[in-house]
C-alpha cells in the first residue's frame, strides 16, 4: 500500500512540475577599448579590460582561466566583486560609463622544461606585456624577436603563446 502511495505521490510531483517560459535571447557582449595581459617572472598573470560605455545591458566574459581578485575601477573609485571570482562572464547593467576590469588568471600558463606555454583563445584585440628577460617568444610555432619591446599584440586572438625566461644570452 505504502509503494502505491509512494509511486502516486511520485508521479503526480513529475506531471505537476512548474515550467518557466524565459527571456531566450542572450546579452550582447560589451565593447572593450583595449585589453592587457601582465605576465610576471613567476608565471602569475594579471588582466586588465577597458570597457566602453553601453547603452543597453551586457555580458563581460572573462578570459579563459581561473579568475580572481576582480574589481571593477571606475573614475580612480575601485570597488572589489569577489561574488565574480571563478565566473565566466557577468551582466553589465546599461549607462555605466567606461570603465576598468582588473583581475588575477591562474590555471592558463603552464611551465615545463623551462618553456612557458599558454594556448590562449579570446576574440578581443588584446596586448601582451611579458617579463623583462624575455626577448624572444613563438607564436604558434613562429619565432617573433622582441628586441626590447615589452611584448607584442594579437587581434581577435588565438594563439599558442610559447617562451622561456631563462635562455642564455650569447
Amino acid at each position: 500500500m505504502i509503494r502505491i502511495i509512494l509511486s502516486f505521490c511520485f508521479l503526480a510531483l513529475i506531471f505537476s512540475s512548474v515550467q518557466v517560459f524565459g527571456q531566450s535571447e542572450t546579452l550582447p557582449e560589451v565593447l572593450h577599448k583595449s585589453v592587457e595581459i601582465t605576465i610576471d617572472n613567476d608565471g602569475n598573470v594579471e588582466v586588465i579590460h577597458e570597457v566602453k560605455n553601453t547603452e543597453e545591458a551586457a555580458k563581460f566574459t572573462f578570459v579563459n582561466g581561473t579568475v580572481s581578485n576582480v574589481k571593477f575601477v571606475k573614475m580612480g573609485i575601485e570597488e572589489m566583486v569577489p561574488e565574480a571570482d571563478g565566473m565566466q562572464s557577468i551582466p553589465i547593467l546599461p549607462n555605466q560609463g567606461e570603465f576598468f576590469v582588473m583581475y588575477n588568471l591562474k590555471d592558463v600558463l603552464f611551465e615545463k622544461n623551462n618553456v612557458w606555454k599558454w594556448d590562449f583563445l579570446y576574440l578581443q584585440s588584446t596586448s601582451f606585456i611579458l617579463p623583462e628577460k624575455v626577448d624572444l617568444v613563438f607564436v604558434n610555432e613562429r619565432p617573433v624577436y622582441l628586441n626590447g619591446m615589452k611584448g607584442i599584440n594579437c587581434h581577435g586572438c588565438q594563439m599558442l603563446l610559447e617562451y622561456s625566461a631563462n635562455e642564455v644570452q650569447n
